[in-house]
């Protein structure tokens, strides 16, 4: 990665970027601290020569204003090895205009301008919506059921017509499940020839220390074995797509559906929804959904909203589900009905935990940084003019960045609230035993 020739802001890049000629162009920042963006976010409004207003979010690899720092370096190097905006790119190129194509998906918001993912001036360039009165909720409160069960149903549709059309063996679908950043797992590439398992194992183990700390020491002896297993649960559920007959069947996923990645158009408190949009599909992926029903449910409610509703949101996402599939004139994968559903999920309960206990810190942990990705506080001892030669001490990042996660838990009351009720209930359903 050569910083010397990356591309930076100006009147002729915005006007490639948005695909017109433009009259003006104004910035700003895209995200505040503690948003969790993978690369740098900025907010932009633009003026072209139609006189048209666009305003845009604009995620990239390494920052389109100034000079980079060697921390922005380091970041940058991790980020292009797992391949996010290649994935964001492939949804937003291929699969979600085949989606709308071939099945009449309505999901089509936030509106794709253009991308790069050369490794070098990686971008994605989307419509705003805040404008247009979409917000995140707020994630330490967890969503009301109005806000869970409109993502359900609208995640459901999104399911169903992926099935749609790879069950209809559609060509182009075919080759991305096979050939495109689609087809792997964030957290099955290997960053620098070194497996991910470092990290988000050490994730886990620096939870079960904070369980310690905070007098949480019979649960903390409890967890201990799922920082030896917990990629290896996250990545078997994975594997088992397509196996076990039609039991986890093939899907396409967002693989990343929590709170800050899904905007809400309605009342402040969350009782009204008018409209949804997903964002930030850096993680999409063929999959299955269980992987996306387990992440989302146990990322974006709390244990006592998982008591009182968890049925209800499995009945309304399989209610929805078939009821696409029927007005898709597809049948229902074989077997699959809402027991089946609710059963299957139990089964694969301990991926949601460790799921969860890996998202805790990256999520309501107190922001120590601009943002938790390994190699943002790991600066290169070269500075920014070598730092892109030399391969970083992979392992010391990926530890250190696991430490900053603790520590940011640690400080975070609402975290450790959290912690503590999902370990608790884990220990009800003899996860934890």
């Amino acid at each position: 990665m050569d910083p010397s020739t990356r591309r930076t802001m100006s009147k002729d890049y915005v006007s490639e970027i948005v695909g017109q000629p433009i009259n003006s162009f104004s910035l700003s920042e895209g995200s505040k601290k503690g948003d969790n963006v993978i690369g740098k976010m900025l907010s932009v409004e633009v003026e072209t020569e139609n006189e048209e207003k666009l305003h845009l979010v604009i995620k990239s690899l390494l920052p389109l204003t100034g000079d980079p720092d060697p921390a922005s370096l380091g970041q940058a190097m991790f980020v292009t090895a797992l391949q996010v905006f290649p994935a964001e790119l492939a949804y937003y190129t291929v699969a979600r205009p085949l989606l709308q194509q071939v099945t009449g998906l309505k999901q089509d918001k936030p509106k794709f301008f253009s991308g790069c993912s050369d490794g070098q001036n990686d971008y994605i360039a989307l419509e705003d919506l805040r404008n247009q009165g979409y917000k995140m909720a707020d994630k330490k409160k967890g969503l009301t059921l109005q806000q869970v069960l409109s993502t359900l149903k609208q995640i459901a549709a999104f399911h169903a017509h992926s099935y749609a059309i790879i069950e209809s063996n559609n060509e182009t679908m075919n080759e991305a499940m096979s050939s495109s950043p689609l087809s792997t797992h964030i957290w099955g590439r290997a960053i620098f020839d070194m497996d991910q398992s470092i990290f988000f194992n050490s994730i886990i183990a620096k939870m079960v220390e904070l369980l310690r700390e905070i007098g949480e020491v019979e649960t903390a002896t409890k967890t201990e074995r799922f920082a030896n297993e917990g990629h290896k649960i996250l990545l078997d559920l994975w594997r088992k797509t397509g196996q076990n007959g039609t039991k986890y069947f093939r899907t396409l996923i967002h693989g990343d559906l929590w709170t800050n990645n899904i905007l809400f158009k309605g009342s402040s408190d969350g009782e009204i929804v008018e409209d949804i949009a997903f964002i930030d599909f850096q993680q999409s992926r063929f999959g299955n959904i269980y992987e996306e029903l387990h992440y989302f449910i146990f990322t974006s409610t709390t244990a006592d909203f998982r008591k009182t509703y968890l049925r209800t949101c499995l009945q309304t996402y399989f209610q929805e589900f078939e009821k696409i599939l029927q007005d898709l004139n597809t049948e229902l994968p074989r077997g699959f009905t809402v027991d089946e559903l609710i059963a299957t999920f139990y089964e694969n309960i301990e991926y949601g935990f460790i799921y969860d206990l890996v998202g805790i810190p990256f999520q309501l942990g107190e922001s120590l940084q601009d943002s938790p990705t390994p190699g943002n506080n790991q600066p290169s001892e070269g500075g920014s003019g070598e730092s892109s030669s030399q391969q970083p001490d992979v392992a010391k990042m990926l530890l250190g960045a696991a430490e900053v996660l603790k520590l940011g838990a640690k400080n975070s009351p609402i975290a450790i609230q959290r912690l503590k009720e999902l370990t608790r209930e884990m220990i009800k359903l003899n996860v934890l035993s």
